[in-house]
């Protein structure tokens, strides 16, 4: 555990994304529009992220260390360097 760091600006992110997503879970009680919206947004992440990983090993098909290192990395690797060291300070 000693390796574990928590970034204060991540901490504040994710307690304001969850704060929000508790306000819209307590104003949709279950069965309003947010509900039925949820899932197709969840899919939609999804889609967006299996293409973020797929379109580089598209790209290195023929160089097999390449299609390794995207593998091995997942959506991490193939993520931009800002957006990287944001989402995984």
């Amino acid at each position: 555990m000693s390796g574990l760091h928590f970034s204060p600006s991540g901490a504040v992110i994710f307690l304001f994304v969850a704060g929000i997503l508790g306000v819209l879970v307590i104003l949709d009680r279950g069965s309003g529009a947010i509900s039925r919206v949820w899932p197709f947004v969840m899919l939609g992440f999804l889609a967006v992220a299996t293409l973020a990983i797929y379109f580089p090993m598209w790209a290195a098909r023929a160089d097999f260390e390449r299609v390794g290192k995207i593998e091995s990395q997942s959506l991490y690797g193939v993520l931009p360097r800002r957006l990287r060291e944001w989402l995984f300070p």
